[in-house]
């Protein structure tokens, strides 16, 4: 007697038991759940993660590395906070400052590792607003000067 073999889909569609039936509901709908579940737990790494990658892609012309690592984590913060409160216009006209005065030579140590942070706070503030920091250097010294004034770094955004 040849019995032919029939494949295990082919059984559960010809199956009339509705404990199969049952099982398979109870099985998808647990992966459902756990995938939902997972998606949930991880969506704020996933964002950051975003957002850590597009502030590093904003770097790559300008540090060896795509790490950035501030010289003054704390003063490196406060002109991220500082720089996310100014309208378009005038971060591009801090990022034009900052393009135009990146390559002279500083004074000190401290003042070239102060302007590496604020010039990397323009970058990470672009990266927040998903926009992209572009490399012009045009700006104009009284509007940098009113916009430090305003942000309370008058004198700091002097070096032209």
């Amino acid at each position: 007697m040849s019995r032919s073999v029939r494949s295990p889909v082919a059984a559960f569609a010809a199956s009339e038991g509705g404990a199969v039936t049952v099982d398979y509901v109870v099985l998808v709908s647990g992966a459902a759940m756990l995938a939902a579940g997972l998606a949930a737990a991880y969506t704020n790494q996933v964002l950051q993660l975003n957002y850590n990658v597009a502030a590093n892609m904003q770097q790559r012309e300008t540090r060896p590395s795509f790490a950035y690592r501030p010289y003054d984590p704390e003063v490196h913060g406060i002109f991220a906070t500082l720089l996310s409160t100014l309208t378009e216009g005038e971060l591009q006209q801090m990022s034009g400052w900052g393009n135009a005065v990146r390559g002279d030579p500083p004074q000190t140590d401290a003042e070239a590792e102060r302007f590496r942070d604020l010039d990397n706070a323009i970058t990470a503030v672009y990266a927040s607003r998903y926009a992209s920091r572009g490399e012009g250097a045009d700006y104009h010294p009284a509007a940098v000067e009113g916009i430090a004034a305003k942000l309370g770094l008058a004198g700091g955004a002097s070096q032209d």
